[in-house]
């Protein structure tokens, strides 16, 4: 059994020959490596915050309520006026003699003095003014 083996130890040596000829005597060895890299997860929880904040929130101003104002001198008629909503009337003359009326009595003002003011209902008013000098009268809503 030897024996058979010669030929292929021949062989062996004869292939060794031919491969370090071939490479001039230089023997290179090839060594692979292999990293392997570990991987960590870390998980950070982050806690949910609730922010409860009070909020004001304003309403516009209201819109300034209607003021109706007359001017004059000695006696007149005015024109029909609408009052809306409970109001304060005030008057100024520098006259002496001064009157407001109304042809079905609803408001009444005679006065001698330079001023004045008077409670006003909601209503359509004709108003007479008898006067002897220069006069003023402002209607102001109450609310």
């Amino acid at each position: 059994m030897l024996r058979n083996l010669a030929p292929l130890a021949a062989a062996a040596a004869f292939g060794t020959a031919l491969a370090l000829a071939a490479g001039c005597g230089e023997t290179k060895t090839v060594t692979e490596s292999q990293t392997i890299v570990s991987a960590e997860t870390e998980t950070t929880t982050v806690a949910r915050e609730t922010v409860t904040r009070d909020v004001t929130t304003t309403e516009p101003a209201p819109e300034p309520k209607a003021t109706d104002t007359f001017e004059g001198n000695g006696s007149q008629k005015l024109p029909p006026l609408e009052v809306k909503e409970p109001s304060t009337l005030k008057w100024t003359d520098d006259g002496g003699n001064f009157n407001l009326s109304t042809d079905d009595g609803s408001l009444d003002v005679s006065s001698e003095g330079e001023s004045g003011e008077s409670y006003v209902e909601p209503g359509t008013y004709k108003i007479d003014v008898i006067a002897n000098g220069n006069w003023t009268i402002t209607i102001q809503p109450n609310g």
